[in-house]
């Protein structure tokens, strides 16, 4: 899984994220799968405590049919977010299984 920068997000903008999912570095089809985009200030926090926690839900089309993924978290969601170091964790369950990429 590659993903786009996540070194800024600024509270109360739109954070646009772009991921190319693959098995074994081979396109793969992840439409109706879904993403889990947590932000935590400490990789110890259980979810329940994050600072934001964004599900997505991937649709199906022909850039999903290859990995492609392009989705964004709504202003609404950062607003709320008080400024700091974070930790994320970027979970992709297909077929509900976790997938995890961790990151500061």
């Amino acid at each position: 899984m590659s993903c786009s920068s996540l070194e800024e997000i600024i509270r109360g903008d739109t954070v646009k994220i772009e991921l190319t999912l693959s098995d074994h570095g081979a396109p793969f089809n992840v439409g109706g799968d879904k993403l889990y985009f947590t932000l935590k200030s400490s990789q110890t926090d259980v979810d329940a405590a994050a600072a934001l926690q964004y599900i997505y839900t991937i649709p199906s089309n022909p850039e999903t049919a290859v990995g492609i993924v392009k989705f964004s978290i709504p202003a609404t969601s950062t607003a709320t977010v008080i400024p700091g170091t974070y930790y994320y964790d970027l979970q992709w369950k297909h077929n509900a299984t976790p997938n995890i990429v961790t990151g500061k």
